[in-house]
């Protein structure tokens, strides 16, 4: 980021205009005027193979460094078929979810229960609707019991 920094420094690169307003309640059309950084992984590798010359000054980096910088990211992270969360995880984030959602969970003996509503989703199946990532999260934790 300081090598980032110094560059716009040294090209006098503009920021842009401030924005004085709340960008999370813009309209989609008024969106798509604001710059933005990248929005996923693999758009962050494909603007670092667009533009790495900044880092390629001082010997910092070497184009062999970055190049295998970005061959491991996309290898490892993108291309690689995702594991699935180990347990623990799976309870953080249930626990979380209970918390913001003001929903209560009950996680014992790896048998997961999401409570919301009036209805309960667990082994019976019934009642309660649930975010996409919950009903992952409680597909898992069954899978697991």
């Amino acid at each position: 980021m300081l090598m980032a920094a110094l560059d716009g420094i040294q090209t006098k690169t503009r920021p842009g205009d401030p924005i004085d307003k709340d960008v999370y309640d813009l309209q989609p059309e008024e969106l798509a005027g604001v710059p933005s950084t990248p929005r996923s992984l693999e758009d962050s590798l494909q603007a670092l193979r667009n533009d790495h010359e900044f880092l390629l000054r001082g010997d910092v980096f070497t184009s062999d460094i970055i190049d295998t910088w970005i061959w491991y990211k996309q290898t490892r992270e993108i291309e690689s078929p995702p594991r699935p969360p180990p347990p623990v995880r799976v309870h953080a984030v249930l626990r979380r979810l209970a918390r913001t959602n003001h929903e209560s969970k009950r996680i014992q003996g790896g048998v997961c229960s999401v409570r919301q509503g009036k209805g309960i989703v667990g082994s019976s199946g019934s009642g309660g609707t649930l975010t996409q990532g919950q009903a992952a999260a409680f597909r898992y934790c069954r899978s697991q019991s």
